[in-house]
């Protein structure tokens, strides 16, 4: 048990910490779409508003770990053949792009919250449509940067280990 928790916490555990970050904009930016659609539904809930807010917040600072991350994996990503190289420029500009919006989204769910802060019902209004428009724009933004980092990975095997690599198969066992 030592043994394993001193092999995932060791020294050199987590070469890549954008591999570890990249996951959790992800979710909490789509559960912020879902939590901002179900403030539409169910207008007596303040709640689902304040959440939404909130994992906006921490999604789009999430987003950013994830950017600077990424980029300073990038900068060890040496040797790439040229297919490769042109998906990670094109992965690191629409992640840029992603976070943009998102600051954007997240902007304007701080005024639609500002606003409704005294509200006992949501009320929809110009803002509140305007940042779920923003939001569903952004999340295509963010699902296009999703799939050029996981083309970078499983097509072109960035990030991964020799052992893991799809062309580099493990060993099979003899009996």
């Amino acid at each position: 048990m030592i043994e394993a928790v001193r092999h995932v916490a060791g020294a050199g555990a987590f070469p890549n910490l954008h591999a570890l970050a990249v996951h959790f904009p992800v979710a909490l930016l789509l559960v912020a779409l879902l939590l901002d659609l179900g403030c539409l539904l169910v207008r007596g809930k303040v709640w689902l508003d304040r959440s939404a807010t909130t994992l906006y917040v921490i999604g789009t600072a999430a987003a950013a770990a994830a950017f600077v991350t990424g980029r300073l994996a990038a900068k060890g990503a040496t040797g790439l053949p040229a297919d490769a190289g042109a998906v990670l420029a094109d992965h690191g500009d629409l992640g840029l792009l992603t976070l943009i919006a998102y600051g954007l989204v997240t902007g304007l769910r701080a005024i639609v919250s500002w606003l409704g802060r005294e509200d006992w019902r949501i009320k929809v209004g110009f803002f509140r449509l305007l940042a779920l428009l923003a939001s569903a724009s952004a999340l295509v933004l963010l699902m296009l940067t999703v799939d050029r980092g996981a083309e970078l990975v499983y097509q072109h095997g960035v990030g991964q280990t020799q052992v893991t690599r799809p062309d580099n198969p493990p060993p099979s066992e003899q009996p």
